[in-house]
């Protein structure tokens, strides 16, 4: 089985592993960046349909960013996680522990000025 979901950043802020959060004020900004897009994956997975618990799932993301500017796919790994504990709370997956989840794989999804997002593929691993 394999399961797909488009999560548009929109007014949400990319999470980078580059960021540093040694201030409270900046530890509180990553949290509420977590938050939103943890929380829209969950709400956009239930909406769609999401299909029933895997018992072992293979994650590919795929970045679309809004410009052609080099950046590294791999730094946009705190955005990715958010969405895969939201995967979890959705019920796609029963958590995302070794046991239960292959990944997240990050890759470069294209140029896409009108939609940035992460594009997440989910395959069921039998």
């Amino acid at each position: 089985m394999i399961y797909e979901l488009f999560v548009p950043l929109g007014s949400k802020k990319w999470i980078s592993a580059n960021e540093h959060t040694t201030s409270i004020g900046a530890r509180r900004a990553i949290s509420q960046r977590t938050k939103a897009w943890r929380e829209e994956t969950c709400r956009l997975a239930i909406k769609s349909g999401s299909p029933a618990l895997m018992e072992h799932a293979w994650i590919d993301i795929y970045v679309h960013m809004a410009t052609n500017r080099r950046y590294d796919p791999g730094n946009r790994y705190p955005t990715a996680k958010a969405c895969v504990d939201g995967l979890v709370d959705a019920g796609l997956v029963e958590d995302d522990d070794y046991k239960h989840v292959s990944g997240p794989f990050l890759h470069h999804g294209g140029k896409d000025k009108d939609n940035p997002g992460l594009r997440i593929v989910v395959r069921s691993i039998e």
